[in-house]
C-alpha cells in the first residue's frame, strides 16, 4: 500500500510539473500554434483528473476531500470531452474547466482553513484567479492572442503549482502518520 501511495504521490507531483511548464510554454507559444496547444492543455486536464482521483484515492478521508475526487472527476471528463471536440470548441470548454477548477479550489481552501491549513489562502486566491480567467475567456471572444496566452499561462502555472503543493501536503501527511515531524516544502533543511 506505501508503493502505492507513493506512486500516487508522484503522479500528482509530476502532473502538476507538466502542468505549470505547459502553462510556461503557452506564455511564450504564438497564435499559431494555439490550436495544439489547445490538445496539450486537453491532455493535461485528462492527467490533472486522473492524478486528482488517485490523490483522494490515497488519501485519509477528511472534511473537503470529496471536492478533490470532485475536481478530479471534473476534470477527467472534462480532458475527455475536450480531446474529442473541434479545435473552436476546445477554448469553450477550456474556459469552463478554469471556471469549475477555480471554484472547486476555492470551496476545498475552507475546509483547508478549518484543518488550520497555513497554505488555505493561497489555494482560494489561485482558485480565484482560474475562475475569474475562465470567465474572462467565456465571455470575450475578441480578446488578443497575448491576453488569451497570458490567462492560460497563469492558470496552468497557478493549477500547477496547487498539485505540487497538494503533493507535499500529502507528502507531509504521510511524515505525520509514520511519527515524523512536519517539515515546510519551503524551508530550508
Amino acid at each position: 500500500m506505501k508503493s502505492i501511495m507513493k506512486s500516487l504521490k508522484c503522479l500528482l507531483q509530476m502532473s502538476g510539473t507538466l502542468t505549470a511548464i505547459l502553462g510556461i510554454i503557452v506564455l511564450f507559444a504564438p497564435l499559431s500554434s494555439l490550436a495544439l496547444l489547445a490538445r496539450f492543455i486537453d491532455i493535461a486536464m485528462l492527467i490533472d483528473g486522473i492524478s486528482e482521483i488517485a490523490a483522494y484515492i490515497g488519501e485519509d478521508k477528511r472534511q473537503g476531500s470529496a471536492m478533490v475526487l470532485a475536481g478530479g472527476i471534473f476534470s477527467a471528463l472534462i480532458g475527455c470531452w475536450a480531446l474529442s471536440a473541434t479545435k473552436n470548441k476546445a477554448m469553450g470548454i477550456i474556459a469552463v474547466w478554469l471556471i469549475a477548477t477555480g471554484a472547486t479550489r476555492v470551496l476545498g481552501s475552507f475546509s483547508r482553513k478549518s484543518e488550520n491549513s497555513a497554505l488555505w489562502g493561497w489555494q482560494m486566491a489561485l482558485g480565484a484567479l482560474g475562475s475569474a480567467l475562465g470567465f474572462m475567456l467565456l465571455i470575450s471572444a475578441h480578446l488578443s492572442a497575448a491576453l488569451i496566452t497570458s490567462a492560460l499561462a497563469a492558470m496552468l502555472i497557478s493549477h500547477g503549482i496547487g498539485n505540487i503543493i497538494l503533493f507535499y501536503l500529502l507528502d507531509n501527511l504521510s511524515r505525520a502518520d509514520r511519527g515524523n515531524t512536519y517539515s515546510s516544502p519551503f524551508e530550508e533543511g
